[in-house]
């Protein structure tokens, strides 16, 4: 972008600047090319004033003295023996410095990725080079600087590799062909040579399966996306065990016991719970017929005394102010409880009350119980859908999709 430009060169008048006031050498910029984690460099040398050119190619994790080894010998073409280091005196004709024209303060540790990023710096004989970096640098699972610091270009590659590999695993297909695989990068941002080293990693961590190097065109043309199936398939084919069918074995095997060490504590807790429950549901009981019987000997002592005892003109009064009290009273249920005076909301309040009295009592943690019953039934139901699955991989891929689901819920607590 024109930020960029303008940044890189502002780098480069000052490192211009820097080497013209240390020797009034000439200044020349030259390119540095990237392709499938090879960097490509083209540097004219000082031979028949500097109209020859040389390609020199290297992998950014290779240090700077390397490279600065390198041009020295093809400077000097002098040494019968290629492998020989060159000499102290022949390494000062050539210097590698940063996009400022500070010299590298350990060659031998130092690797060329930071240097390639930023842009760098050569000073062959009487002359400085000013490399740019190239647009982007990085391979399939990147590279980045040795100090750890964010790049954006980076992060960017990572986000169109993880939107790739979302689309690749919802797809429904078994294959698709390499075209399409490409054709489907191309349209989320990932050039074809990033998506060649893409589609290796993934075949490489088994993502998915291709086989570039195969001697038939079918098959190298073929990404296949489900690769349980192929392994399956090549192993049913030699008579041995599938992946799949040892997977369904050793997992249920696993949830078996795990369903048996669940259900041996939760059986205890619950069963104490449960005779917790029925005490309090039978409190219930006892209040609601001790209710009925005061309601009941309140109607017959209303009618003893208004026409045995008294008379109802006496009375009369009496029951006004019975009846207004009542409802005062239910004025005040409702203000407490934030539920209607009613005989249900009553008996239900009871029992809340006398299940957490015999809980704490007793020292039973409901949050607990409810969190092993949840445990209980997730592994009934991943047994379940063991036996759906059998040996099918398709249906064993949707089995580790749910799987993976449920191992977002919260995990049992201390003690499990």
């Amino acid at each position: 972008d024109d930020a960029g430009a303008a940044a890189w060169g502002a780098r480069r008048a000052l490192s211009a600047a820097a080497a013209r006031g240390a020797a009034d050498a000439p200044v020349r910029d030259v390119t540095l090319g990237y392709a499938d984690g090879v960097c490509r460099l083209v540097v004219p040398m000082p031979r028949d004033g500097f109209d020859r050119e040389v390609e020199f190619l290297f992998t950014p994790t290779e240090t700077v003295q390397t490279l600065h080894e390198r041009i020295v010998r093809e400077l000097t073409a002098a040494g019968d023996d290629e492998d020989a280091p060159p000499t102290e005196e022949a390494m000062k004709t050539v210097a590698v410095v940063n996009n400022l024209g500070q010299p590298i303060a350990d060659e031998a540790h130092t690797s060329l990725i930071r240097l390639c990023q930023r842009g760098f710096q050569l000073r062959v004989a009487d002359a400085v080079f000013n490399v740019a970096p190239p647009p982007y640098f990085g391979g399939a699972y990147g590279l980045h600087d040795a100090d750890g610091t964010v790049d954006l270009r980076v992060l960017i590659q990572k986000a169109g590799f993880m939107r790739i590999q979302k689309l690749l695993a919802a797809d429904v297909r078994r294959t698709i062909s390499v075209d399409e695989y490409l054709d489907l990068c191309s349209r989320n941002g990932v050039p074809p040579e990033e998506a060649v080293q893409l589609l290796r990693a993934l075949h490489g961590v088994g993502f998915l399966l291709h086989f570039d190097k195969s001697a038939d065109e079918a098959v190298r043309s073929t990404v296949f996306l489900k690769p349980e199936e192929v392994t399956d398939g090549v192993f049913a084919r030699f008579g041995l065990e599938s992946p799949s069918a040892r997977f369904v074995e050793e997992q249920a095997a696993r949830k078996r016991a795990e369903l048996a060490h669940l259900e041996s504590v939760f059986k205890e807790m619950d069963s104490l719970k449960r005779t917790l429950d029925e005490a309090a549901e039978a409190a219930g009981q006892r209040f609601s017929w001790l209710g009925l019987s005061a309601l009941s000997g309140g109607v017959g002592l209303y009618w003893w005394l208004s026409y045995e005892k008294f008379s109802w003109d006496i009375m009369e009064p009496v029951t006004y102010f019975s009846a207004a009290a009542g409802g005062i009273w239910a004025f005040l249920y409702w203000r407490t409880t934030s539920s209607d005076f009613e005989y249900g909301n009553m008996r239900e309040m009871v029992v809340s009350r006398a299940k957490r009295r015999l809980y704490r009592e007793r020292g039973v943690d409901v949050e607990r119980h409810a969190l092993y019953a949840a445990r209980v039934a997730r592994c009934r139901d991943e047994l379940r859908n063991l036996d759906v699955s059998g040996y099918n991989p398709a249906l064993i891929s949707a089995y580790l999709s749910r799987a993976e689901g449920a191992a977002a819920a919260p995990a049992v607590a201390a003690g499990l």
